[in-house]
Order: C-alpha cells, then sequence, then structure tokens
C-alpha cells in the first residue's frame, strides 16, 4: 500500500506503521534513512554492497534496491544504534532523538516486510560479562506465562545445532521459537553470523526462565536460560492492539527507568570493550572532549542487534582483510586536533595493536625488523621514508619490505624528495593537524597519503618524521608503517606536508623503473657487535622482559596472528574450550592476546626461545593453558634455564635425563595390597562386552549417521546417570573422610566426536561422558575408601560393578602422577547400562595437577611436532622435554609425600 503519512518527522509520533503488515515507506523515508549515514562516500558504499548482495541472493530476489540498502546499513554501526534507542526509549526517553530516528526506522520496517517470514529456531545471546544486576534486569522482562510485546527490531541467530551457542555471550541466552522471523544472513553485514531480524510489535509468549550453572574450563558460572515462543493473531495468548501499544509503553519505561543502571556499571568497562588495559607507561592526560559518537549502552545489552558488542567475542583477524569491529569511538578530538581523528593519542597500547591489525594488515610486514636488539644501530629504527614506500607498495600487491636507513644513505633516501620519486604526487603544505584531517575527510573514501612532520625535540633539536594518513569508514587514521602501530603526533608541528599518492601510479612507477628501492628485500645480516649502547654480547636471560608495548606489537606479527587464528578456530568449533578471562569468555587466540601482556616472563621466553616458541605457535592451545597456570610458567623457566646453563651442553643434560629411573610403585601395606588384588580380579573377571558402551554395532562404525545417533543415546539421561554415579561415590566418601566431585555438565558433544575418531569410529568406547572422583588427603584413606567401594559393589542387589581398574599408585604414570582408576558399569533403572568413570584421588597430587598439565603438553608438542615434520627431535627440544618431565617426577613426587605416600624403594 501507499503510505500517507506526512513525510516529516516533526510532531508526528505516530506509530500505526509497525501494527501494518503491509506498510512500505514512502520517499521521505528512504531519503531520511540514507542521510542517517554518514559521508557521501559510505552511502556510497552501503548502497554497492546491498544492492551486489541482493542481486547474488536468489532469496532476496523480491527486495526492492531501498529495501536491501536499508537492511543492509542497519545490520552494521550506521543505524542500528541510534534507531533501536530510540524505539526502545521512546517519545519519553529523548524525543528529538525519537523524531530523528523515526522515519528511517519506518524504511527499516517496511523493508522487513518485503521478505517472506519464516519460521525457526533462534538463539539471542547476551553477554553482560557476569554482572548479575545487568542479567536480572534483562530477564526481568520476560515472565514465565506471559506474553510481552518487542518495542524495537531484534536480531537473533538462527540455532543451527541442539549444542548451538550465540558468540555474543551466554550469560543470558533467549531461545526463540520464530514464526515470521525474516532471514538476512546474505544481506547481513555480520558475514560470520546467520542473521535473522524480527519486526517490533513482535510478540513473544515466555514458557520458561531459569538460572544455570555451566562449566567452562573448570570454571562455574551463572546463565540465565529464557525460552520464549513467538505468538500469533488467533492465538488467545496474542495481545491485541491496546494491550500491545500498552506492553510497549511498559517495556519502555522499564528501558528509561535502568538507562542510568545500565550506563554506570557498563561505563568502567568501557576501555575493555574495545580491546583495553593499562600500558606499561602512563597515557598523557586527554581533554574533556565528548567522543565523535557515542553508543547507547542500552541498545548494546538489550537492542535489536545481536553483534553490538562485537569485541567481546569476535571472529579471528584475517590478513587482507576488514573486519567487522566498530572503531569509530577511537576517532575523538583530543584538542589537539581540535577535529576527530584516530592516532596514538586516542587508544592505549592494546587498542592501538588490534585496531592496526584489522584495518591495516599489512603494516605488520613493512618494517618487522623494527624491534632487533640492534635495530636502531643497523637503522631499522630510522628507516621511516622507507617504511612509507613499502606500505604504499604492498598495499598496491608487491610483496616487500622496508630496508635499513643508515647515515651514510640519509642524503639520497632519507629526503621528501626521495618519498615523492618513489609513489608520485606533490607535497602539499599544511598549518596544522586539523587542516591536514580536513583535507583528508575531502578525499574518497580508503585515500591515503603521506604525512611530514617537522618538530622540536626536548632537546630543543628539530626532529622529522614521516608516516600515513588515511580517509577510513570510521574516520582520519594516522598510522606509522615504521612501528606498525598508530602514529604519535609531535606537539607543536614546526612543519607539516601532505603527499597523496595513487596505488595505481605506485605500481606502475614500481614496474617501470630498475633503480627502486623495493626492487629487491634488504636482507642484511645483523650484525651482533660494535654498537656500545645496544650491549649486543647481551644473552636472552639478561635482558629484562619485554614491555606490555613491545608484547602489543609481539601479538600483531603475522605468525603469531596466524597461530591465533588458528587458536580460534579450535574454540569456535567447540565453544567449550574457550578460556574465561576477568569474567568474560574468549576464544583461544583471544584470551592468548588478553593473558600474554600480563605475563612478560612468558613473552621473554617467546622471544629468547626460538624452539619453545615454534612450538607453541604451532600448538597454541599449550601457550594458553600455560598462560592460565603462572605455576607452569615459572616451572618452565627453570628447565629453560637449566637447558642455558649445563655446562656440557643440551646433549650431555637430554643423555642424563634418559638415564633417570622411572617413579616406582607405591609401597603398600598387606591389606592394601589385598584390596587392589581383589578390585584387578573383579574387573579381569567382567566379560569384555561390559568393558565397552552396550548395544553398538560394529559393522556400522564407519557410518556417520549411525555413530551420531548412537553418540545421542550416550547422552540420553546424561544427569540421572551422572546423579546415580554421584551418590555411589558421595555415599563412599562421606564413609571415609573423603569429598566427592562430579560432572556438572556434559561433555562437549565435539570433544566426544574427536574422542571416538581416536577409537577408529568405535564409539562404544567412549566411557567418560559421565564421571566422578573423591579425593583423599592421605593415601591410606583412598584406599580405605576402595574398600567400602569394593563392599557396596559386591553387595547384594547392587547395580554397579567394576569392569576396569588401575591402580597408578602402584604403577604410576612417566610423571609421576598416581591415582585409582575404575571403570564402572551402572545398570539404570529402565534396565539398560551405562558404562561411566570413577578414580579416587589424592587432594596434594590434584594441586600439582592441575597447572603440570600445561607442562606434559609442552613436552608432548615437541614429540608431535618432530614427527609431524619428519625429523628427529633437536638436543634443545630433547633437553627441555627432559628437564621438564624430571620436574614433573619431582612435583607429584613431594605431593605424594604430602599424602603420605612412601616409594617402594624406601624414598618418601
Amino acid at each position: 500500500m501507499v503510505d500517507t503519512e506526512p513525510d516529516r518527522a516533526g510532531d508526528d509520533l505516530g506509530e500505526d506503521y509497525l501494527f501494518d503488515p503491509d506498510h512500505r515507506a514512502t520517499a521521505a523515508d528512504n531519503v531520511a534513512l540514507i542521510a542517517a549515514i554518514e559521508g557521501d562516500a559510505r552511502r556510497a558504499e552501503i548502497r554497492t554492497n546491498a544492492l551486489a548482495r541482493r542481486d547474488a541472493a536468489e532469496s532476496l530476489s523480491g527486495l526492492s534496491d531501498e529495501g536491501a540498502v536499508a537492511l543492509h546499513a542497519y545490520t552494521g554501526h550506521d543505524l542500528f544504534d541510534s534507531a533501536n534507542t530510540a524505539q526502545r526509549l521512546g517519545p519519553k526517553g529523548e524525543l528529538a532523538e525519537f523524531q530523528r530516528a523515526r522515519l528511517p526506522m519506518r524504511a527499516i520496517v517496511s523493508a522487513i516486510n518485503e521478505l517472506d517470514p519464516m519460521e525457526a529456531e533462534l538463539v539471542r545471546g547476551i553477554d553482560v560479562k557476569g554482572n548479575p544486576v545487568l542479567a536480572k534486569l534483562i530477564a526481568d522482562q520476560y515472565v514465565p506465562g506471559r506474553t510481552t510485546v518487542e518495542p524495537t527490531i531484534v536480531s537473533a541467530s538462527v540455532k543451527e545445532s541442539p549444542d548451538f551457542v550465540s558468540k555474543f555471550g551466554e550469560d543470558v541466552e533467549i531461545h526463540i521459537h520464530a514464526k515470521t522471523a525474516r532471514d538476512i544472513h546474505e544481506l547481513s553485514q555480520n558475514d560470520t553470523e546467520r542473521e535473522a531480524v524480527s519486526k517490533p510489535t513482535t510478540q513473544w509468549y515466555t514458557h520458561a526462565k531459569e538460572t544455570i550453572e555451566v562449566e567452562r574450563n573448570g570454571v562455574v558460572k551463572q546463565k540465565t536460560v529464557i525460552r520464549v515462543e513467538e505468538v500469533l493473531p488467533g492465538d488467545p495468548r496474542y495481545l491485541d492492539r491496546a494491550a500491545a501499544e500498552q506492553e510497549i509503553a511498559d517495556r519502555r519505561a522499564a528501558n528509561n527507568a535502568n538507562k542510568t543502571v545500565f550506563e554506570n556499571l557498563l561505563k568502567q568497562s568501557f576501555e575493555e570493550r574495545l580491546g583495553g588495559g593499562s600500558s606499561d607507561t602512563p597515557e598523557p592526560p586527554k581533554p574533556a572532549t565528548p567522543a565523535a559518537r557515542d553508543d547507547s549502552v542500552i541498545t548494546n545489552r538489550l537492542g535489536g542487534y545481536a553483534g553490538a558488542d562485537p569485541m567481546l567475542d569476535a571472529d579471528p583477524i584475517a590478513v587482507g582483510t576488514a573486519g567487522d569491529h566498530d572503531w569509530s569511538p577511537l576517532s575523538r578530538a583530543t584538542n589537539p586536533p581540535a577535529e576527530p581523528a584516530i592516532h596514538a593519542d586516542t587508544a592505549n597500547a592494546n587498542q592501538s595493536a588490534k585496531y592496526v591489525a584489522e584495518r591495516h594488515p599489512h603494516l605488520a610486514g613493512v618494517n618487522p625488523r623494527f624491534h632487533d636488539v640492534n635495530a636502531y644501530e643497523q637503522g631499522y629504527q630510522t628507516n621511516c621514508t622507507r617504511g612509507v614506500v613499502a606500505s604504499a607498495l604492498r598495499q598496491a600487491g608487491i610483496d616487500t619490505e622496508a630496508g635499513p636507513l643508515r647515515p651514510e644513505h640519509m642524503e639520497s633516501m632519507g629526503t621528501l624528495d626521495h618519498v615523492r620519486d618513489q609513489l608520485g604526487g606533490d607535497w602539499q603544505s599544511h598549518g596544522d593537524y586539523d587542516d591536514v584531517i580536513r583535507a583528508m575527510r575531502d578525499r574518497p573514501l580508503d585515500s591515503r597519503a603521506v604525512i611530514a612532520v617537522k618538530y622540536l625535540g626536548p632537546d630543543g633539536v628539530e626532529y622529522g618524521h614521516v608516516a600515513e594518513v588515511v580517509h577510513t569508514r570510521e574516520g582520519v587514521a594516522f598510522v606509522d608503517p615504521q612501528t606498525n602501530s598508530l602514529m604519535s603526533l609531535p606537539h607543536p608541528p614546526v612543519k607539516l606536508d601532505l603527499l597523496p599518492y595513487d596505488l595505481a601510479e605506485v605500481a606502475e612507477r614500481h614496474a617501470a623503473r630498475t633503480d627502486t628501492e623495493t626492487s629487491t628485500q634488504d636482507r642484511t645480516t645483523t650484525s651482533d657487535s660494535g654498537y656500545g649502547a645496544a650491549e649486543p654480547g647481551q644473552r636472552g636471560d639478561e635482558r629484562p622482559p619485554p614491555t606490555r608495548e613491545e608484547i602489543g606489537r609481539y601479538l600483531q606479527e603475522p605468525r603469531v596472528q596466524d597461530a591465533m587464528r588458528v587458536a580460534d578456530a579450535i574454540s569456535r568449533r567447540d565453544p567449550d574450550s574457550r578460556i574465561t578471562v576477568d569474567g568474560q569468555k574468549l576464544h583461544i587466540g583471544e584470551a592468548i592476546a588478553a593473558l600474554l601482556p600480563r605475563h612478560p616472563e612468558m613473552a621473554a621466553l617467546l622471544r629468547d626461545v626460538p624452539f619453545l616458541e615454534n612450538s607453541l605457535l604451532a600448538r597454541p592451545q599449550t601457550l594458553a593453558n600455560l598462560l592460565r597456570h603462572p605455576q607452569a610458567i615459572e616451572v618452565l623457566e627453570d628447565c629453560v634455564q637449566e637447558v642455558r646453563d649445563h655446562e656440557h651442553g643440551p646433549e650431555a643434560l637430554a643423555d642424563q635425563y634418559d638415564a633417570e629411573p622411572a617413579p616406582g610403585p607405591a609401597l603398600l601395606t598387606p591389606e592394601q595390597a589385598e584390596l587392589s588384588g581383589r578390585a584387578k580380579d573383579i574387573a579381569d573377571d567382567s566379560p569384555a562386552s561390559h568393558r565397552v558402551q552396550p548395544d553398538f554395532i560394529g559393522a556400522n562404525k564407519d557410518d556417520t549417521g549411525y555413530r551420531q545417533q548412537y553418540l545421542e543415546g550416550l547422552y540420553r539421561n546424561w544427569a540421572t546417570k551422572q546423579q546415580q554415579l554421584h551418590t555411589l561415590a558421595d555415599e563412599v566418601a562421606k564413609a571415609t573422610g573423603g569429598e566427592a566431585f562430579s560432572r556438572k555438565t556434559e561433555k562437549s558433544r565435539v570433544r566426544a566426536a574427536d574422542k571416538i575418531a581416536e577409537y577408529e569410529n568405535h564409539a562404544d568406547k567412549l566411557t567418560d561422558l559421565v564421571g566422578s572422583k573423591i579425593q583423599y588427603g592421605t593415601m591410606a584413606d583412598a584406599y580405605k575408601g576402595l574398600e567400602v567401594l569394593l563392599d557396596k559393589i559386591q553387595a547384594d542387589g547392587s547395580k554397579v560393578t567394576i569392569v576396569k581398574f588401575k591402580d597408578r599408585f602402584l604403577k604410576p604414570q612417566d610423571s609421576g602422577y598416581r591415582d585409582l582408576q575404575f571403570n564402572v558399569r551402572l545398570q539404570l533403572e529402565d534396565g539398560t547400562f551405562h558404562v561411566a568413570e570413577l578414580r579416587l584421588h589424592l587432594r596434594s597430587i590434584d594441586d600439582v595437577a592441575d597447572f603440570e598439565h600445561a607442562l606434559y603438553e609442552v613436552r608432548r608438542d615437541f614429540a608431535t611436532l618432530a614427527d609431524e615434520e619428519n625429523r628427529t627431535m633437536s638436543a634443545e627440544e630433547q633437553a627441555l622435554v627432559g628437564a621438564i618431565l624430571s620436574r614433573e617426577k619431582a612435583l607429584f613426587g613431594e605431593a605424594f609425600a604430602q599424602g603420605h605416600g612412601t616409594v617402594r624403594n624406601g624414598d618418601r
């Protein structure tokens, strides 16, 4: 239908269009939406991308040009904040904002109406950083047994599997049975999410709401789960127009009342949302200038866009591509300059490193030797003119890096004429940074220029530096190719010049000239002598640990970024492997980025021990586990030092450790030995078929569908099975002075499938889905627990039997780890069976095992990597493996002694 509402925002606050399924935007609505997007270049970019995506998707073939533009723009950061805030708060919130956003919202709703509705299961995940107040404010809007009406557009992810976890968090998780959602993932700017949207006035009936505990990487946290169903006209639960309008008014009143609470609670974490954290050096004081753009906190946490807070949980950064983070808050005035821009004074070191890696990834390869020990003497910290040229060439598709610039070449390559000769264009003089920012802003999006600044140093001497200025969609950005970071703007500048250049001309000049400085890469070998202040004879272990800034730069090196992408891929495949840092669940690579700056001792090992760094970057999950356990890092430091300092070299040290005896068996009393033998006899007498899960058809093991169905059967009634085992463990523990612990959540299905693959698809060998342990203070108590357990199992009517038993006090692992390990067969109430795992532990050994596993992974990875590379381990690798294993044996030996254990040879 043709809309007849007035073509102005004015005083017209009518929302009839929200209830009209045939609403279509007017020309004024579409004009207002375009006007709400900042900048002609950005408007053109959105239109081009929107129409290209629409034309490539058959499901969107009926969507108009205006509709495609409206929805594509909405899914980014151009419109969603202002539109959703206005709708969520209503005219009684910010009247002017509501009026301003009304016409663009009409255009977006019109676009939604153009698409066919679909019925789907959706998940909307909300991360409130574990804050229970914020979680409750969200959850309070959904009352079981009641229908609520959404005041604005709601975005959610299509649930792709029963285990699906939203990448946007799970502090609050809304599971939606939608009936009129629109699938817009082929049009969305959020490529990593299968995004669906629902219109304002969509009605949800809340079926259930509960707060549960979930375990993630050993950390138990609370999660609020809300289950809602969309209700439609004709359903008795559907609210009529008057009741729906009242419900929207009530929701808006609550949002207005809670707005201050949200802002106060989240204001403190604004820096963290951008990936912040304190730097080693204090940041210069910033004038109290308002940011160029202030995202609504309510929209970010409650609003209709699932990705409102992308820095909390985002995709890995792909070199050569632009990510979907919103960096516009970094573009702000610092007085000077008064014009908003992105530079070193608008971001701390962590933010700067992440921004440059995502928006300007080519810079990582421009000057990789900037951080060498004697980089200054070798000319890699005085080569800014070569850096800007190499940066331009890399942008033009030419793989090169900046060579050094030593004093003897300053007159030829350290001049502005040299830069102009290499890149083309003409130098333009500017009065101040504000003039530069305005000039760049007037140029097309993605335009680049070299900036040259002369300034007086603290010693009164005039210095010069060149870097780059880029017109980006988030603002004008000053970046420094020489340092692979944001540019520091010296104040006040004595002289400022700008050289705009064209990448096509750069490539042509490079192809045409044989004397171009980058026609070959510099491969000068760094000298280790002759440069007094650099202390060339300094050993790695004598160097101070790297600063946070140096660690930030290290994390942006291409090979490190590659490793972190591998790490992130692991946790994206298996969300349960994510790591909690400061209450926030992060992917593995993100956790490394967050934790490494807190552990300069680990960063020093990566810097100074190349063979260790090589292994840890090849297996980044091991690096993340080390960072979670400072005790493991301390042990690793000691072992590395031992390998370095051994007077006869690593080969001799490796041989020394190879000759060390394995951990000896525990000295048992006759009664304990009898109990161990009794348990072994029970297990040995069990039929082989009882040692695996029942009813598996081996002939079907390579049938993926059959294996999946069988696995789901093992998970069926998991809580009941786990409770049966826990009850047994708890009874034994209480009778013998122990403490029972059991799984709180199901084992990840991804890990379960990986285990089955290790078992060559024999899914019946998976026996640890249900598991419990009993922890004791002494070995004597553990064997008392064994006695009570055996008595219970052998009692008449017992529904549990032992099918496997390992006495690892008698036969400890190579590391010296010891326990009593069982597989037990549970008879369930329905007459079926399930094989589970039960262990009797020593508390002192568990205390070591908590961090020892990371050390085990380090030595395991050396062997694995050598096998993959079809080589033997180097002497250094073998020596470090031996040193680590020796320390593990010592640590577990001490822990065993604390548990009053004695080794049979008499060592206590």
